[in-house]
């Protein structure tokens, strides 16, 4: 390979990792190789690497069920515990997770979470006992159950979990165009679960759409936070040697990370899964991510890491305020405005304070002061604004 075509895909490279739409990175790299399917090949292979390195790009895989169809047909006939695989469902970083049922004493549908061979000998395979650990500590409406782990017939760790037949959390209150009061009720469901692994001395580490699944059960939304495979515990008696969940890892998803989980050099806590619960509420507010075209358009890395650790969003009333003109739905943004105005605004950006000795200290105090904006009570954590884009609103 020339030096010239080195530097072209090293270029293509730092552009494509920093997007996080998969389609959005699919549709760049077309653009971008100019029909040279292998330079397509060789980007695609790096940023498949790149992501099983550090754990936080998010990847368009189109050959990904070809891939687990073949490794399906191996392990129907396993037995996980007492259950048995149905069906793939979808491929992780590190882990593949499908649909199996139990029969025997009753029928019961679970998801079997499966730790790939190449992890045995990695922190990773640390990072999965953790996750079973942590799991099997909780009994919370909104954190999945733990039914069972072990080690599989061909020697793969495994765990069984409830099953969660749901849509992320803002597909799902997009779809039914759900009132601001309805997603912040739904939104403080999710509050509750996460201040009881916090209670647990559990950080989350990962909070996004994809990981908070609602369903409905008559007519009564419920959410459900998935994913504990890079949580950490809160309490550094508990921490393992060598695990790599420790604070200084950069794992995670990008677009939802708190400015101390991007430096290595600070101690991740809590409030970090505040920040991130901060950027799910900005998003379930104004269906807009606060730092997401900013991270698109940043030359590299670095840049877009610094987005996140310097960038201040408009406050959710404002970004509403600006989509009105012009607009089919006017009227309905202009009355979005009007709820979001001062009490939601001061709480959500007290959530993305880039300090987290700014921003609320528990995850409790975000819900009691949601819950006086729905009863019309002044908030009790948070009633002075914040910048003056919120006195503008």
């Amino acid at each position: 390979m020339s030096v010239c075509s080195k530097v072209k895909e090293a270029d293509i490279f730092r552009k494509a990792v920093v997007i996080l739409a998969p389609n959005e990175r699919a549709s760049y790299l077309r653009q971008a190789c100019y029909g040279d399917d292998k330079l397509k090949r060789r980007i695609e292979k790096l940023l498949a690497a790149d992501a099983e390195e550090t754990g936080f790009l998010e990847l368009d895989d189109t050959n990904l069920g070809e891939r687990n169809n073949s490794k399906f047909a191996q392990l129907p006939n396993q037995a996980f515990g007492s259950y048995r695989i149905l069906k793939f469902v979808e491929s992780g970083g590190t882990s593949d997770v499908y649909l199996g049922e139990q029969t025997q004493p009753y029928h019961q549908l679970a998801a079997i979470k499966i730790l790939r061979a190449n992890h045995l000998q990695t922190k990773v395979a640390i990072r999965f006992q953790r996750e079973c650990e942590f799991l099997g500590e909780m009994s919370h409406p909104s954190i999945p159950k733990l039914f069972n782990a072990g080690i599989s017939e061909s020697g793969l760790p495994f765990m069984v979990m409830e099953w969660v037949d749901g849509n992320p959390i803002t597909q799902f209150c997009r779809e039914r165009e759900l009132s601001v009061r309805d997603r912040i009720s739904l939104f403080i469901k999710v509050c509750q679960g996460i201040q009881y692994a916090h209670a647990k001395s559990v950080i989350h580490r990962d909070l996004k759409p994809g990981n908070i699944l609602v369903s409905e059960y008559g007519e009564v939304a419920e959410p459900r936070i998935i994913d504990f495979g890079i949580a950490k515990s809160a309490d550094k008696k508990l921490d393992l040697s060598g695990d790599e969940t420790q604070s200084h890892e950069l794992v995670g998803t990008l677009s939802y990370m708190s400015p101390e989980h991007l430096n290595h050099h600070t101690e991740v806590d809590t409030r970090s899964d505040i920040f991130s619960l901060g950027v799910l509420l900005y998003e379930l507010l104004t269906d807009e991510h606060p730092f997401s075209q900013q991270i698109r358009t940043a030359e590299n890395l670095q840049n877009a890491l610094q987005v996140i650790a310097e960038h201040i969003p408009p406050c959710p009333s404002q970004l509403i305020a600006t989509m009105v003109k012009g607009l089919p739905r006017a009227s309905s943004n202009q009355a979005v405005c009007r709820a979001l105005r001062r009490d939601v605004d001061n709480v959500v950006l007290k959530m993305l304070e880039k300090s987290p000795d700014d921003r609320y200290g528990t995850i409790s105090q975000v819900s009691e002061d949601l819950q006086c904006y729905l009863d019309c009570r002044p908030l009790a954590n948070c009633s002075m604004p914040l910048y003056a884009g919120a006195l503008r609103c």
